[in-house]
């Protein structure tokens, strides 16, 4: 039973996440939790936001995989 602490009940140390939108507001800051919490991060954005400089800031926090820019909203679907 001495497993069962909140620490172990909601660890996230050894996943991964993917975050979308974590380059500002409350996805960094979700990023920021996840990665002190033992988490590697994958950060998501729109083109215009500066991953870049998001993701070198994140890993001074800790272990982190990285990000890359992405914007869905120019493709053409088909329903």
């Amino acid at each position: 039973m001495s497993n069962l602490t909140t620490l172990n009940l909601f660890s996230v140390r050894g996943f991964v996440a993917v975050v979308t939108g974590g380059s500002s507001g409350l996805g960094l800051m979700i990023c920021r939790g996840l990665i002190a919490n033992g988490a590697k991060v994958y950060v998501v954005a729109l083109a215009s936001d500066p991953i870049d400089e998001v993701v070198k800031k994140l890993n001074e926090i800790g272990n982190q995989y990285g990000g890359t820019a992405f914007g869905y909203s120019s493709y053409d679907y088909q329903h």
